[in-house]
């Protein structure tokens, strides 16, 4: 096999994973769905951040991390962050979508909401339930830090 057999063995593949991680191609890496952000739009660095909602390292980093990286920060208008949803698994898939549902201002509440509850959601009979239920307690939602 050549390299540029592997290559083109790699497109569709590739094609994928660009609309999976939210970019119309690898080259343009303009955003399909949007982008969900952290901070302002003119800070002079800008961070992407790829996460999965099932991942326990995310969850921590999520928990004890991005409160005081956001406050020195974000909050300070020196960075600004974007996620991007990366599922490892159908779960995360499904929580993205719900994630995604909640709109641009409560997205990242919502993540929060879905790292602090992780353990408890995937211990569940139906983890996809649990964070739908997280949706409809709005109050939480409006209230928990950004």
């Amino acid at each position: 096999m050549t390299i540029s057999d592997a290559v083109r063995s790699l497109r569709a593949p590739l094609a994928a994973l660009t609309i999976l991680l939210g970019v119309a191609s690898a080259a343009s890496a303009t955003p399909v769905l949007g982008e969900r952000s952290d901070g302002r739009a003119d800070a002079p660095v800008t961070v992407i951040a790829f996460h999965s909602m099932t991942c326990p390292a995310c969850a921590k980093f999520k928990r004890e991390t991005w409160p005081e990286l956001k406050a020195r920060y974000v909050d300070t208008g020196r960075v600004r962050v974007v996620w991007r949803d990366f599922p490892l698994d159908r779960v995360a898939l499904l929580w993205a979508k719900l994630a995604r549902c909640v709109g641009e201002e409560r997205y990242s509440a919502y993540m929060g909401l879905i790292y602090q509850s992780q353990p408890e959601l995937l211990r569940g009979q139906d983890p996809v339930d649990g964070a739908a239920r997280l949706v409809d307690s709005s109050e939480r939602l409006n209230f928990y830090p950004r």
